[in-house]
């Protein structure tokens, strides 16, 4: 499974989920069926509309995508928060 992001602003932590998503080909729902996150929430954090998603939810989803935690600038994110 090929995860390299390809989004142009990296640094918003929904493009990185997003593109990570369909570069796997799943949709927000697939994701979302076998974790503890509400669909709403993970499409809020997909579209860069929360801003301060708990640990837990990225988690679970990082966990989801087989995504290490490590392989997202948080230092630049927390910069545009």
């Amino acid at each position: 499974m090929k995860l390299v992001s390809t989004v142009t602003h990296p640094e918003k932590l929904g493009d990185f989920l997003k593109s990570i998503r369909l570069e796997q080909g799943l949709t927000i729902e697939e994701v979302c069926k076998e974790i503890p996150v509400d669909v709403d929430t993970y499409r809020d954090i997909e579209e860069n509309k929360l801003f301060n998603p708990t640990f837990e939810n990225v988690y679970y989803i990082f966990r989801q995508l087989g995504v290490e935690l490590d392989m997202f600038n948080w230092k630049k994110y927390f910069q545009y928060v």
